[in-house]
């Protein structure tokens, strides 16, 4: 968290390979959840999620794991997006909750238009849950 913002997962690829698997999960965890227009990167970011290290479960806590084992085959997901940013509904991050896709929708209050998706896929899609 010493790198600001925008260098995060740059400095997480220099660190990764000295981590242990359970600060591997840990740490991208806490970059994910705090980093802005993940889209920006969205290959590299898929790489870090879909990486062959174990302990994966380490990415979410228990409460967060329950949630997901939980949910049904099928789940209505939310995406909060500016019509102004090229490819935006093809992000990688999605809700459950229409009201936060409502707030990231409008929390920049852009000169697009503030638009929400709503979908479903697989649970099985699903990578990761954060609450």
């Amino acid at each position: 968290m010493l790198h600001e913002r925008p260098w995060r997962s740059w400095a997480f690829t220099q660190f990764a390979p000295y981590m242990k698997p359970a600060e591997y999960w840990d740490n991208l965890s806490i970059i994910w959840i705090d980093t802005e227009f993940p889209n920006a990167h969205k290959d590299m970011w898929l790489d870090f999620f879909n990486a062959n290290i174990k302990q994966k479960r380490k990415l979410m806590s228990s409460k967060e794991r329950h949630v997901l084992l939980n949910l049904p085959k099928k789940v209505t997901i939310y995406r909060g997006y500016d019509d102004e940013i090229e490819n935006a509904l093809m992000g990688i991050s999605w809700t459950l909750s229409e009201k936060m896709a409502t707030w990231f929708a409008t929390r920049f209050k852009a000169e697009g238009e503030p638009r929400i998706a709503e979908g479903q896929c697989e649970k099985s899609s699903i990578l990761a849950y954060f609450d």
